[in-house]
């Protein structure tokens, strides 16, 4: 089993390689690795394309190779093993396993790849770095130390229960890959938290300020109060605030962090620099040197997604697909590099299918997109296509 195992690690290297357009391999590898190469793997996927779980699929490979080492020994099977691997590719996406097999293995059994769907209200609670709790769409009230929660229809609204500050509790609510989720805090402030982002604060305030924290992506609507500011920390910038609707997208391996004023005003600051925006201005922060850029935007733009729609103007490709990879969790791939500074301006309801918004982006043929279960591979525009 472990020589199974050996070669799906390498088949989904050689995946990830042909996708990327890198195909640098050691030479031992190179006569499997060519097979990848010549043409027989486009046939091959197209026309035996599986789905199979994970475990469901090493199940199957081992059954499929027949392997007994009485019968044919252990030389003869390491071999066999090679040539499976060779016309097997495994990419990792998501929770499932792609694999891609040679007609003569499989006995010409097809199944398709699944419908890439949009996300949902999803997400999880941690307090105090406990267990984490899944909020699910059913009504629910959680009563902590220091704070009341109301699960709703997917939302969660916050009420204060005592004023001991000694029982204060750090609440963190997790979104995942494939979900968004709608917080009210105890003060009215309004949270929606977009995917792959952790928001964080304490049940309690301080008698000076509202503080919390975000990794990823939020839309604020925060309640006016003039003895209290609201501050967002991000991990290279605090923004505050008294009461105003502005969005904050900080993700860890972003180079950049983006935040943009609807209405009101409010601060940035970083160890650096400080400045002050008003409505439709944007603070762009080079998360390395902390250095600020403001520009003029149309501030609605970077906050539809939070009303349901997916806008972006005039926007570089690698951007769009970055969120498009967040929200459908999706794995992008682009044999061309070149294509992801490539410019579009494009709107659709967020919850639609992803190929609306890729459909949109072909019709420029500037572009095409493979879809493959849960990968978008990105190509040049084929007119003969």
């Amino acid at each position: 089993m472990d020589e199974i195992v050996n070669y799906i690690e390498k088949a989904k290297t050689w995946a990830k390689a042909i996708l990327n357009g890198e195909y640098d391999v050691n030479e031992e590898d190179q006569s499997h690795f060519n097979i990848l190469q010549d043409g027989s793997y486009e046939k091959w996927r197209s026309d035996s394309l599986h789905y199979f779980d994970k475990e469901l699929t090493r199940t199957e490979l081992k059954k499929r190779l027949k392997i007994d080492h009485n019968k044919h020994g252990k030389a003869k099977t390491l071999r066999y093993l090679k040539a499976a691997a060779s016309v097997i590719v495994f990419a990792l996406l998501g929770s499932g396993v792609y694999l891609i097999l040679n007609n003569a293995h499989t006995g010409g059994d097809v199944l398709t790849s699944v419908q890439v769907e949009p996300g949902k209200s999803m997400a999880y609670l941690q307090v105090n770095n406990k267990e984490k709790i899944a909020l699910s769409d059913q009504d629910t009230i959680y009563v902590f130390q220091a704070i009341k929660a109301k699960v709703d229809s997917g939302k969660i609204k916050y009420s204060r229960t005592i004023e001991d500050e000694e029982e204060n509790e750090y609440h963190k609510i997790i979104v995942p890959a494939h979900g968004e989720y709608f917080v009210v805090l105890s003060d009215g402030t309004k949270v929606w938290i977009n995917s792959k982002s952790t928001f964080g604060y304490y049940a309690h305030h301080s008698e000076d300020k509202r503080v919390v924290c975000l990794t990823g992506e939020a839309y604020f609507e925060v309640a006016h109060d003039a003895k209290r500011p609201f501050v967002v920390k991000t991990e290279n910038a605090d923004i505050n605030v008294l009461g105003t609707k502005f969005n904050v997208k900080s993700y860890k391996r972003d180079k950049y962090t983006y935040t943009t004023l609807n209405e009101g005003k409010v601060r940035v600051a970083s160890r650096n620099h400080n400045v002050s925006i008003r409505p439709n201005e944007q603070v762009i922060m080079n998360n390395i040197t902390t250095d600020f850029e403001i520009r003029k935007v149309d501030a609605s733009v970077y906050s539809a997604w939070a009303n349901g729609k997916l806008v972006f103007k005039d926007e570089r490709l690698d951007e769009i697909l970055s969120t498009l990879s967040r929200w459908y969790d999706v794995s992008i791939f682009y044999p061309e590099p070149s294509l992801k500074n490539l410019r579009f301006s494009l709107s659709t309801n967020r919850y639609d299918n992803i190929s609306t918004l890729l459909d949109q982006m072909e019709l420029t043929k500037k572009i095409d997109f493979e879809v493959i279960g849960n990968a978008v591979i990105v190509r040049s525009y084929n007119k003969k296509k």
